[in-house]
């Protein structure tokens, strides 16, 4: 018998007594009751289908499966992030079966109609003289029941996944390719070489962010809800790319602290270049600053190598070495630049500086 009696707090299905129903309880007693479920005829097939698809171990056993099911489901739903609770930037069948599970009517209408229809399924009916009765409909269960776990799953991990893109987004924004258990501390470093030393801080603000980097979900929720300047929770969907823009324009920011400090003689656990090419009859100049991380070292003494042994295979004088290697400059420049949306462009005189933290100055 108590088996069968379901919740309802303001006419609608509630899984279990938690905080809220405390609270509509003492501000309106009669928004609370108990009702008596029973289950109408449902095929045994169509049940064995769901409870296996959705049940965990414990609620396997449960003595009414039906109602275990419309449990779990409004259950998980409910403790979703915020966010999860309101967006429209998942599928429409994710929409569709997460506003019936938060609006939940009576659990057999719920199972058997109102999701069914979400998941442009139709299970058919029998009438009864007890009333409607589920047909064993075998191609229609599993339609049925694909659609709801593949609803179920990007419920469950597209909020994991936004945040992902972010985190993905900040990496490489900041040059990062090694993600290992070093990334903690070489961000670290950096992050506190930056720290207090530019008067701007939104950065120092970012830098704090940095130096306590972890590869996990509430280190990802803090940074994102610095950017987008609103907590993860209270989110509408233009905060996902005030977010992101934000990231991309605080990396930008970091990594220009970086190479200027590093002009100053700093270590900031990367390395800056800033290189100045002026080439052809205008002698406009292409200048790039680049900030690579210093685990990157032995990935750019590698290529080095390799160059380096190219040219030395051949007889071109010096100085026709330089143009070449200033007219391959100027090309990736103009491809960064492109990319980056910058370019410096002043007129030099007819000449090709390189300059970085000990190197020569050449010209032709």
């Amino acid at each position: 018998m108590e088996s069968n009696l379901v919740l309802y707090v303001d006419d609608m299905f509630h899984p279990s007594i938690d905080e809220r129903v405390v609270d509509r309880l003492l501000q309106n007693p009669n928004s609370i009751s108990f009702r008596y479920f029973e289950m109408t005829g449902v095929a045994r097939e169509t049940l064995s289908k769901l409870r296996n698809a959705l049940l965990d171990h414990n609620s396997d056993k449960a003595p009414n499966i039906t109602l275990a099911i419309a449990k779990q489901l409004v259950s998980f739903v409910r403790t979703l992030p915020k966010w999860m609770q309101r967006t429209r930037l998942i599928s429409s069948l994710a929409i569709a079966v997460r506003d019936i599970l938060l609006n939940p009517s009576d659990p057999n209408t719920m199972l058997f109609e109102d999701i069914p229809n979400a998941c442009g399924v139709s299970l058919e009916m029998d009438n009864t003289a007890a009333g409607k009765r589920l047909k064993n409909t075998g191609q229609s269960t599993d339609q049925y029941v694909d659609q709801l776990t593949k609803g179920l799953t990007e419920l469950r991990t597209a909020y994991v996944s936004k945040l992902e893109d972010i985190h993905q987004l900040l990496l490489k924004s900041l040059k990062v390719t090694n993600v290992d258990n070093a990334l903690s501390t070489v961000l670290h470093t950096r992050a506190k070489a930056i720290h207090g030393l530019t008067g701007d801080l939104r950065l120092d603000g970012f830098a704090t962010h940095l130096s306590e980097y972890s590869q996990t979900t509430e280190w990802l929720e803090r940074v994102a809800g610095f950017a987008a300047k609103k907590p993860c929770r209270d989110w509408i969907d233009s905060d996902l790319n005030i977010a992101s823009l934000e990231i991309s324009d605080l990396c930008t920011r970091f990594q220009r602290a970086e190479a200027l400090i590093e002009t100053m003689g700093r270590p900031i656990g990367a390395e800056a270049l800033t290189l100045v090419i002026g080439t052809g009859a205008k002698t406009e100049a292409l200048m790039k600053t680049v900030t690579v991380p210093t685990e990157c070292r032995d990935e750019i003494v590698q290529i080095s190598e390799k160059l380096k042994a190219a040219i030395s295979d051949t007889n071109v004088d010096d100085e026709l070495l330089l143009v070449a290697i200033a007219r391959i400059g100027e090309e990736v420049i103009s491809r960064l630049s492109s990319r980056d949306g910058e370019i410096d462009v002043s007129s030099l005189p007819s000449q090709v500086h390189a300059k970085s933290k000990g190197s020569k100055r050449w010209q032709h």
